[in-house]
């Protein structure tokens, strides 16, 4: 997959490289996930069903609101549910900010998880992972509070009396699943759009330059360098794979005897999760581990994470 054009030579800016940080990633104990956007289109399908509901949500409210103004003549009925609509929105709009904001040291921690040797730090590492933050359970709380107004809304100014309780029923359901999707899918897509706007803008400030024969700051001018040590050799001295390659440097023999052999990994470009994937295919079981800490290494490096992740470990020693 290839989520922008040329990346040997265009590198996109480093905020947008965190920006990617916040989207949907393929969570697995293979590989957690840094750069690289999982299941797109499912979380836009969501959203678009989500965004819809609640447009027949304002709808609803403000031509119930103004009906009973012609009915009562009273302006503060459709004062009441303009602010009603403006609350739901708000609390719509801030809950999902606040419900992704911790979303990418949570992809940080992940992958650090795989550097960290420290049982210590390793435990406070995974207790960070799981956990749910305040801003997270602030999140869902006004969604929920979203969700009650919503109801609230609808029953007062569209139907009341008896006939509601039915409605009252349906409309529970409906912002339930509402709920769900602010919560688990409306973040993901709204990161990935935010991503992709700034992946645009950093490219066409790239083409520019080199179409103006000017130094850019999203050129690739070097690649991405990292050495690893493995208790196992590589089938063959050099490796190169599309982007990527890993090289021999060196081997030594260690004080038990036995012997330790030094590789260089290099990346032209980012190193996307994608890449890490492609590279492991044609390694053996046991050169995998030390070459996807070495992926990992990189990755961190490649946003300026890896020295705060290394005096962290330090402290625990």
């Amino acid at each position: 997959m290839s989520y922008y054009p040329q990346p040997q030579d265009f590198i996109p800016s480093q905020e947008n490289l965190i920006q990617w940080l916040n989207t949907r990633k393929n969570d697995t104990s293979f590989k957690p996930g840094f750069f690289s956007t999982n299941e797109y289109s499912k979380d836009q399908s969501w959203a678009i069903i989500a965004f819809l509901i609640e447009i027949a949500a304002l709808s609803f409210t403000l031509y119930g609101g103004w009906s009973k103004f012609l009915i009562n003549g009273k302006i503060g009925t459709l004062v009441t549910a303009g602010v009603i609509v403006f609350l739901f929105i708000a609390f719509d709009i801030i809950g999902v900010l606040l419900h992704s904001s911790d979303r990418k040291k949570k992809v940080i921690n992940k992958n650090k998880l795989i550097l960290a040797k420290n049982p210590v730090y390793r435990q406070e590492l995974i207790d960070q992972i799981e956990s749910k933050t305040p801003r997270e359970i602030t999140g869902v709380f006004l969604f929920t509070i979203s969700a009650l107004l919503k109801i609230f809304a609808i029953t007062q100014f569209v139907v009341s009396g008896k006939g509601s309780i039915p409605l009252v029923l349906i409309l529970t359901l409906f912002y339930l699943v509402v709920v769900y999707i602010h919560s688990f899918h409306t973040g993901f897509w709204l990161s990935e759009v935010k991503r992709r706007r700034m992946l645009k803008m950093d490219y066409k400030i790239w083409t520019v330059d080199n179409k103006n024969n000017v130094p850019s700051n999203y050129q690739v001018l070097y690649p991405s360098v990292t050495q690893f040590t493995s208790m196992v050799p590589m089938d063959k001295e050099h490796f190169q794979n599309g982007r990527q390659a890993i090289k021999f440097i060196n081997k030594n023999e260690l004080p038990s005897g036995a012997v330790e052999f030094i590789y260089e990994l290099e990346s032209r470009g980012v190193l996307w999760d994608d890449d890490i994937v492609s590279l492991q295919t044609f390694c053996s079981h046991q050169f995998r581990t030390p070459l996807l800490e070495a992926c990992t290494e990189m990755q961190l490096n490649q946003v300026g994470l890896l020295v705060d992740n290394e005096n962290i470990e330090n402290s625990y020693k």
